[in-house]
């Protein structure tokens, strides 16, 4: 690509929800550093050196999120799982340090600046985020890149005060200068080049040699925003979510890895009808709250999700509930803690403080229903959600293929959506059956993908709720009327039957080898699959032995190390205990000892065989006695330490 641009690189990475868009992102990150430092992209203004990567992102949440996979790939930073943080630091120099930087409100009240650098966490209480901003460009720095995680609004001029305007239109001539790449996330989210954000970020994009945008339903205005051509994908080609179902149903048919995406989705529209005491139309219906609206889609729920799942919603499942407005969203809060006494119920809306604390507690939960408004329109990632209930009107194709991507995860967990390999979305305000074929339209889907759709089709105003809802909506009765359902349940999308001979599946990658031996085993680990793991290590090569009982829990029985030039065997287990093995024969007697610890008296003589066969470069003869002398030499400790 760089080639063709002569030094330049435009370009949008389109891909459905949960299909890795920020691990990606932290990927490109490095590449474009690794570019800079071989001499591949063009070089800045007046001489200047690239060494900023500007990371644009809509919403906190998500920064947090690309903040992680950001550190990671830089491999040197702070990493933070709610209150616990730890600091990560891989071997050698880091790609790049990453630097977040936003403001919120602490405990007292009181809005608190953070700034997230060098593996540190730097407060500040009386300076804006605009001035943390421009000392942190402006400090002398010693030739190392830096990754800048930003809201976009934070480089916008539209301010009252003129020295901040001032300090942001240095901020924006700055980071033109040193600018190595720009990566707007969610960059539909923006809309159009016209306004005057889009306009910043169109001047960034072409003062960067590398721009790229990401999103799962890309517009039209999104690839002018990045400086691309109408099509131009960084992948070559969209990602359509239709596609990897169907690859999914294949995978999962033939027992193979856990997919992407799950292969069967069942949509469920109906109509809702209300019979007023006074006149209201269009918007005012769902601006105001009504409970016996919320009654009559909690029954449809319960039986809808019955008939489709076969379990009740006291059983272990995720729900998500998208309410018109606020105090309606509180009504579904009451009914259902009301009505299920045993199930988890969250509420998140803009109203309440610890509304992303309540959002990040239902992720981390195993079961439970979450009602939410406008806090889970972006960002939102649970792979083991079961069901999404759209409760509000929602006509635009692109905020319902956005919904209805928070359902199309493979679950991580034994849930229904897993046992039924099929999520479902029930759409409770849909006003005509014509609205109903047009979301379900696949190749309506497909142009929502590809970047076919304008911000005029995308209708923003479908992506938010309608307010607060402060009035109650009067009403003699409301109407809930079954229009049809479209159904995605792949016939190639079913579990396979236990196997009655041994089956063995290869998989070629860089990392190693990964063979898979499928079939029947005798005592404990009945229903369960073997699967060595082999891969490179510094002085030969090692293996992962781990047992897979029924795709849900894996069980890792040691680690494998074995050195060529030295012809010495090392195997690692419980823990911390590694012992060098001096022939084949005590080699096979440690792996008995190990199989026997996880399946107690059962014979385990085939595990041990099947493992053995995946290893034929191991030597058949008696191993060399030369090498370490024991447990505390250096290269025994070493293996330990890799195998732990």
């Amino acid at each position: 690509i760089l080639e063709e641009g002569n030094g330049k690189c435009k370009s949008i990475v389109q891909m459905p929800t949960g299909a890795g868009k920020s691990i990606l992102l932290s990927l490109l990150a490095v590449a474009s550093v690794k570019l800079r430092d071989e001499g591949w992209l063009k070089e800045g203004e007046e001489g200047g050196e690239r060494d900023l990567i500007l990371v644009l992102s809509p919403l906190d949440r998500i920064k947090l999120q690309l903040y992680e996979k950001l550190t990671i790939g830089g491999g040197y930073g702070l990493i933070i799982k709610g209150r616990r943080r730890r600091i990560l630091s891989l071997p050698g120099k880091p790609a790049f340090i990453t630097c977040f930087v936003t403001r919120e409100k602490g405990r007292d009240g009181r809005e608190v600046g953070r700034m997230i650098r060098d593996a540190r966490v730097h407060e500040f209480c009386e300076d804006t985020v605009t001035e943390v901003l421009y000392r942190e460009l402006t400090r002398v720095r010693i030739n190392e890149p830096r990754v800048l995680l930003l809201c976009p609004y934070t480089l916008g001029t539209e301010l009252r005060n003129r020295r901040l305007t001032s300090l942001r239109e240095r901020i924006r001539t700055i980071l033109k200068k040193r600018l190595l790449a720009l990566m707007v996330d969610e960059i539909h989210h923006l809309y159009s080049p016209r306004n005057k954000l889009g306009k910043l970020v169109q001047e960034l994009a072409e003062a960067a040699p590398i721009a790229i945008g990401f999103s799962a339903t890309p517009l039209r205005e999104s690839f002018q925003l990045i400086g691309a051509s109408l099509g131009d994908f960084l992948l070559g080609y969209p990602l359509y979510s239709e596609d990897l179902m169907k690859e999914a149903a294949k995978r999962v048919g033939k027992g193979e890895e856990d997919p992407v995406l799950i292969p069967g989705l069942k949509v469920v529209f109906y109509r809702t009808t209300h019979v007023l005491e006074e006149k209201l139309r269009g918007r005012e219906l769902w601006q105001r709250w009504c409970s016996k609206r919320v009654e009559k889609y909690l029954e449809v729920l319960l039986k809808e999700f019955r008939k489709f799942f076969g379990v009740s919603l006291r059983s272990k499942a995720k729900i998500l509930v998208l309410a018109p407005n606020i105090r309606e969203a509180e009504v579904w809060y009451k009914l259902l803690k009301d009505r299920f006494k045993e199930v988890k119920v969250f509420v998140a809306h803009s109203e309440l403080k610890s509304a992303q604390k309540t959002i990040e507690e239902f992720i981390e939960s195993d079961s439970g229903v979450l009602v939410a408004v406008d806090m889970v329109k972006l960002g939102f990632d649970d792979p083991n959600l079961d069901a999404l209930v759209i409760a509000r009107p929602m006509r635009s194709p692109v905020a319902y293929v956005q919904a209805r991507g928070r359902v199309l995860r493979w679950p991580t967990q034994d849930c229904p959506k897993r046992r039924k390999l099929a999520a479902l979305v029930l759409h409770m305000a849909v006003d005509e059956r014509r609205l109903a074929r047009m979301l379900t339209n696949r190749y309506l889907i497909r142009r929502v993908e590809s970047g076919q759709v304008s911000k005029e089709e995308a209708r923003k105003g479908d992506f938010k709720g309608y307010g607060y809802g402060s009035v109650e909506l009067k009403t003699k009765d409301v109407r809930v009327e079954r229009l049809g359902e479209d159904n995605m349940l792949l016939p190639e999308a079913k579990r396979p039957r236990e196997a009655t001979a041994e089956k063995r599946v290869k998989m070629e990658s860089a990392a190693g080898t990964r063979s898979t031996i499928l079939g029947p085993k005798p005592g404990q680990l009945a229903l369960a699959s073997l699967v060595v793991e082999r891969g490179r290590w510094r002085q030969g090569w090692l293996a992962r032995v781990k047992v897979e009982r029924g795709k849900y829990v894996k069980d890792e029985v040691c680690v494998i190390c074995f050195s060529p030039d030295e012809g010495k065997i090392y195997v690692s287990f419980d823990a911390r205990k590694c012992v060098e093995c001096k022939c084949l024969g005590q080699f096979k007697q440690v792996l008995i000892e190990c199989f026997d610890k996880l399946s107690g008296s059962a014979p385990v003589s085939r595990w041990v065989d099947c493992v053995l066969n995946q290893l034929p470069d191991l030597p058949s003869e008696k191993i060399a006695n030369g090498g370490p002398a024991g447990r505390n030499s250096k290269a025994s400790r070493s293996t330990r330490d890799r195998g732990n």
